[in-house]
């Protein structure tokens, strides 16, 4: 689809030839009582392969909207990040996967800011989503429990082929009909929502 590889020096290329505007959900973000959230899309390369992103399988949780989805690892901002939407994603990273990108990781940029949205409604919640890359050696993960219950590695080129396209129907309240929303279907997991949205503006760079 795209003629060369997806590597993460195309990747980096991309990102810092044309760097992403606020949009609506950047500008949302700047009024009182609005939250920020980042997260971490995260990128290794293995020899002579195309960049692969990292994602979760969130654990099952009484009151968290997007329990058991696929996602990027993230969380909101806490007084500790200084503010800092990528301090927040290398912080979320090592807090859910035991990744530690301020050792083993570069950070190659940022995607436009997204607002959240649960069960059909759109939340006070703008996610900032900052670009990672690893170096060699890849680095192995410990997940922890408590928040995460699977690990895979996509291959970007893979999601960026068609083959893995898919609809999936969501039912959001007050609309029993549901729509059918766009996703990707890997080793049994259903990519959809932000993640999926996030994902889409990160392959339009390329």
């Amino acid at each position: 689809m795209f003629g060369e590889r997806l590597t993460i020096a195309r990747i980096e290329r991309a990102l810092r030839a044309r760097p992403p505007g606020e949009g609506a959900a950047g500008l949302l973000a700047r009024l009182p009582g609005v939250r920020r959230a980042a997260v971490a899309v995260v990128l290794r390369e293995p020899p002579g392969g195309e960049a692969e992103v990292l994602l979760i399988r969130r654990t099952e949780r009484p009151g968290d909207p997007w329990a058991g989805q696929i996602a990027l690892p993230g969380g909101r901002l806490e007084p500790a990040d200084g503010g800092s939407a990528r301090a927040a994603a290398v912080r979320e990273v090592r807090e859910e996967v035991g990744l530690d990108l301020g050792a083993g990781g570069r950070w190659l940029g940022r995607l436009a800011p997204a607002q959240a949205m649960a069960r059909g409604r759109p939340l006070p919640l703008v996610i900032f989503p900052q670009v990672f890359g690893l170096g060699e050696p890849l680095l192995p993960l410990a997940p922890h429990p408590a928040e995460v219950a699977r690990v895979l590695w996509v291959p970007l080129g893979a999601l960026a082929s068609g083959e893995h396209d898919d609809t999936i129907r969501w039912r959001p309240a007050g609309l029993p009909a549901g729509l059918d929303l766009r996703c990707w279907r890997w080793q049994g997991e259903v990519i959809w929502g932000l993640t999926y949205r996030m994902l889409r503006s990160l392959l339009a760079l390329l």
